[in-house]
């Protein structure tokens, strides 16, 4: 379900962006604001998540990533940079985690499981996409970030519906 937020976010925020009145180059250095926030974000999510445990910072991230997606509708001007600032890193770091939940519930065949994780989401990924370029289409880009946001927060119940999180040797 999150997918659906972060291929919007990643895919339509300049058009999003320039349709509301920023100019192009500035809509474009809001996308490398986003998505380097999203890089810190990952890189750190998987260390943290190994400390603090998988499910606790999905939810951390995914409630956080909505919230901000939300304050991202509401604000402008120069306030629309750090928000893209904490959107980016809590809306794209929980991918790692992902993949680390993933290995941890097959340890003795975390490339087969890493294998079948990527080739579901960059599926499903894909899908999100035309999805989403439908919906911007038929309901404007800010009902579909808005709408974007909401899913977010929907995608707190399979977080919480998850196994618990096995012991391992290290």
């Amino acid at each position: 379900l999150d997918a659906w937020a972060t291929r919007l976010q990643s895919n339509y925020l300049p058009t999003f962006l320039n349709f509301e009145g920023t100019s192009l180059a500035l809509a474009g250095i809001s996308l490398s604001v986003l998505e380097a926030a999203g890089v810190v974000g990952a890189l750190l999510s998987g260390t943290i998540s190994d400390r603090f445990g998988r499910k606790p910072i999905l939810l951390a991230a995914i409630i956080l990533s909505s919230i901000f997606m939300f304050v991202f509708l509401q604000v402008d001007g120069w306030l629309v940079i750090p928000v893209l600032v904490l959107l980016g890193f809590f809306s794209i770091s929980p991918q790692p985690v992902l993949l680390a939940m993933v290995q941890d519930q097959l340890p003795d065949h975390r490339a087969a499981a890493n294998g079948l994780y990527m080739s579901i989401s960059f599926l499903l990924r894909s899908l999100v996409l035309v999805l989403v370029g439908m919906a911007g289409d038929a309901w404007g880009l800010r009902t579909t970030f808005t709408l974007s946001a909401v899913i977010s927060v929907l995608c707190v119940l399979p977080i919480l519906l998850m196994p618990g999180e096995k012991e391992t040797l290290a």
